[in-house]
């Protein structure tokens, strides 16, 4: 392709022999000569349409060049613009992570705190504290059943002895399950991707007697709209010992997604 300086050296070399053969038309030649002679500005003047369309082919060249640079210099931008967004993206995720991670632990330790403070002073004046609690009302679903029993001359239900001993503790148990449906209410709702990996840690604060008493919570009138859809999404009773639950006809009330790979209990629901 030329260069803009051979142009204009082409330009000034043609303008010059058209100044010349003007000049010498005008002036040396006599009339009857100044007809033939004019036809010698045939040559410059298709020099000139030449010059003109190497011009415009130039400045087409010229144009796809610059359309070329400006493809590639919107490709560019292009692409910093993807990289700043993936980027933005990923800072705003991992905000979100953080804030997340704060109040859930947050929540944990309250969680934690209030399960601590857990008191049950016996008739004896045993004092028990924090989880060992939580086990002794595990313990107390026996005599509450027997109690029950000898009351109506009938086994009584699983529902009605979890009644009982929820009305009779309401104060410790109410918070204690209210607390856990807020922390699983909140996972869920999150808009973080691996929710399961945090209701994991949540379970892995819960003793067997925790779990054991949860299990019947879920399915008590307290626990069944809201409370059990949660426990079944996120597999709470994945480690759920089966030695542990007093009865087993309560499991069958649960989807088995609440069991996630506990095979035992899933052993037993599809007898």
């Amino acid at each position: 392709m030329p260069t803009v300086r051979t142009l204009i050296c082409i330009f000034v070399v043609v303008f010059l022999i058209w100044c010349i053969n003007w000049g010498w038309g005008t002036f040396f030649a006599d009339d009857s000569d100044r007809g033939t002679f004019g036809d010698m500005f045939g040559a410059s003047n298709a020099l000139f349409s030449a010059l003109a369309l190497a011009g415009v082919i130039y400045a087409i060249f010229i144009q796809r060049s610059e359309v070329k640079i400006a493809r590639s210099e919107l490709h560019y931008t292009k692409s910093i613009f993807e990289e700043t967004t993936r980027n933005l993206k990923l800072q705003n995720e991992e905000t979100k992570l953080q804030i997340f991670e704060n109040s859930f632990f947050q929540l944990l330790r309250v969680f934690t705190d209030l399960t601590n403070n857990l008191d049950l002073i016996s008739s004896k004046g045993k004092i028990t504290k924090g989880k060992d609690v939580l086990s002794a009302f595990e313990s107390r679903l026996g005599r509450v059943e027997s109690g029950l029993r000898t009351a109506q001359r009938r086994p009584p239900s699983y529902s009605a002895v979890f009644a009982k001993l929820y009305r009779a503790r309401q104060n410790d148990l109410g918070h204690y399950f209210r607390m856990l449906y807020t922390i699983l209410k909140f996972i869920d709702e999150s808009e973080i991707s691996n929710k399961k990996f945090y209701t994991n840690i949540l379970r892995a604060q819960l003793s067997n007697s925790e779990l054991h008493l949860l299990l019947y919570n879920g399915l008590s009138d307290n626990g069944r709209a809201k409370l059990k859809p949660l426990l079944e999404k996120y597999e709470f009773f994945d480690n759920l010992p089966i030695i542990t639950v007093k009865y087993p006809n309560a499991l069958q009330s649960y989807e088995k997604s609440a069991y996630g790979d506990n095979e035992p209990i899933l052993q037993i629901l599809s007898n």
